[in-house]
């Protein structure tokens, strides 16, 4: 009997970002579920929030629903650090990942506070 051994693993897919100090990603999981990050950078403070899982288009949010909001003082590495946890997060399973306008993800978080207010039959 074999027995298969020093498994490695292989990333499917890569992203470039050229300013991780400032970017936004669309990121998605096989089955078309979204998560949506950003970084912004003034003034050497970062700004780093995240919020998903999203079903664009849809205004129910999934279980599991959470947003998301770091503040920090800008660091190279350890935004680097946050990046590859956010991409290779195991309970994600991120397949595909694009740079989007900041203001675009910024539309795509979703108002806790409205969603709360307007909890209906429909709503679940």
């Amino acid at each position: 009997m074999e027995f298969e051994f020093n498994n490695q693993l292989t990333p499917q897919n890569q992203i470039e970002i050229e300013n991780i100090g400032s970017f936004a990603l669309d990121a998605a999981d096989e089955l078309g579920i979204h998560y949506y990050y950003l970084v912004k950078t003034m003034i050497g403070q970062s700004i780093v929030a995240s919020c998903g899982p999203v079903v664009p288009d849809i205004e129910s949010l999934p279980s599991g629903f959470c947003i998301n909001l770091y503040r920090t003082e800008y660091n190279e590495g350890r935004l680097i650090k946050f990046i590859n946890l956010f991409l290779n997060d195991k309970y994600k399973k991120i397949v595909t990942a694009i740079e989007i306008d900041i203001e675009e993800a910024i539309e795509q978080f979703r108002d806790v506070k409205e969603y709360l207010r307007n909890l209906s039959a429909e709503t679940f």
